[in-house]
């Protein structure tokens, strides 16, 4: 009998990739390598070049801006991946895959030989779609390849429920066979304690964004909210601050320009990971934006709520069954979503009644977003432990 267990970990995401999956990828595989003997794991990831980061993590080079690449990567991947199971035969092997529709070596060799395979798995037919990334004749063949993926994994994994309900829908999925485990804070942000000069002297007002700038996270609808609350209801107090960059970075820096908010909304651009919580500690309010079409297709799971919750801060986010949570535990309130005339109405209801804007979050994140507790719950699916959450 196979009593010793053994990991093989495939993903297609570079760690070094400043992004929330680069972020996330890192951490678990920080998280699994401390976790694990070197004779009981293996990791596959990816880079520009092959590199062997140490006897348990490899890196295997893509330029994912060459489709003949991708080729060329799962050549490789197959090569490795019937090594590892050759030399590992006597072990209790496990397969954890982050889906991607190009990546169909391990689902192929997983099958063939009979291993157990846990994926981690977004909308991806969803992304593809609104993002217009392939045309109407692939799509097809995606969802041909990501059925396949599916029924041949034993759990998987998603960040929301609005992921699982899309995913049980496209593909007839088993409600008992996908598992929701949100993503957890870094836990940097724990260990940080909060530099004195890290507090702003200013007297203004400040409400604070911090992620990605794209449109599908809503952030236009913040600008807009400033613009009715500067020129409109003339209330000059307020100041918003934007950390983070993205495709609509030029764009908001146009709109500022075009609605005269230069002196009313600083944007920050990207920031080492260390130096956001100066922005979140000096803030009175924090946003979490987000769109109905975003919501529709995989509700959100946003790390930045967790991190302004971690630092007790007040939340404005928009009224999304995710977010639910902040206005159920009096950690802040929400906006009609796509609606920045009631986000703006929420804005100033904050500024005005500031006596309810002192919460008491922290204990929150550290009991149920913490990496120790979610990563062990990765563990246990990944081993065939019944999860019990």
């Amino acid at each position: 009998m196979k009593d010793r267990d053994y990991i093989i970990y495939i993903n297609t995401v570079d760690v070094k990739e400043v992004s929330g999956q680069g972020s996330f990828e890192k951490s678990l595989i920080s998280y699994l390598t401390n976790k694990f003997l070197d004779d009981d794991i293996q990791i596959f990831s990816v880079a520009k070049k092959n590199n062997k980061v140490n006897n348990k993590h490899y890196e295997i080079g893509i330029n994912k801006s060459c489709k003949l690449s991708y080729l060329m990567y799962q050549i490789k991947l197959f090569y490795f991946l019937v090594k590892e199971i050759y030399n590992n035969k006597d072990k209790n092997i496990k397969m954890y895959v982050r889906i991607s529709p190009v990546n169909i070596v391990p689902f192929m060799i997983g099958k063939f030989c009979n291993i157990e395979i846990t994926s981690r798995s977004g909308p991806f037919l969803q992304n593809l779609e609104i993002r217009h990334k392939v045309s109407k004749y692939i799509m097809p063949v995606f969802k041909t390849l990501l059925n396949f993926y599916f029924k041949n994994t034993s759990k998987i994994i998603v960040v929301t429920n609005k992921i699982k309900d899309v995913l049980i829908d496209d593909f007839n999925l088993d409600n008992n066979d996908i598992i929701v485990i949100p993503n957890p804070v870094d836990n940097n942000l724990f260990n940080k304690k909060v530099n004195q000069k890290f507090l702003s002297k200013e007297n203004s007002f400040t409400i604070s964004y911090i992620g990605s700038l794209y449109e599908l996270q809503g952030v236009m609808d913040l600008i807009y909210a400033m613009n009715d609350i500067v020129n409109f209801k003339k209330i000059r107090e307020i100041k918003l601050v934007i950390v983070g960059a993205g495709p609509l970075f030029e764009t908001i820096q146009n709109k500022i320009k075009e609605f005269k908010l230069e002196n009313y909304i600083t944007m920050i651009g990207n920031i080492p990971k260390e130096e956001i919580v100066k922005y979140i500690v000096n803030s009175n309010v924090c946003v979490a934006t987000y769109t109905e079409l975003a919501n529709h297709y995989k509700g959100s799971s946003a790390l930045k709520i967790m991190e302004y919750l971690y630092f007790n801060k007040f939340i404005i986010a928009a009224n999304i069954e995710d977010y639910q949570f902040i206005e159920e535990n009096k950690f802040g309130i929400l906006y009609e979503v796509d609606n920045h005339k009631d986000l703006s109405l929420k804005i100033i209801d904050s500024f005005s009644n500031q006596k309810q804007l002192s919460i008491n979050s922290k204990e929150y994140v550290i009991k149920n977003r913490t990496q120790e507790h979610i990563f062990d719950l990765y563990i246990k699916i990944i081993l065939g432990f019944n999860n019990d959450n």
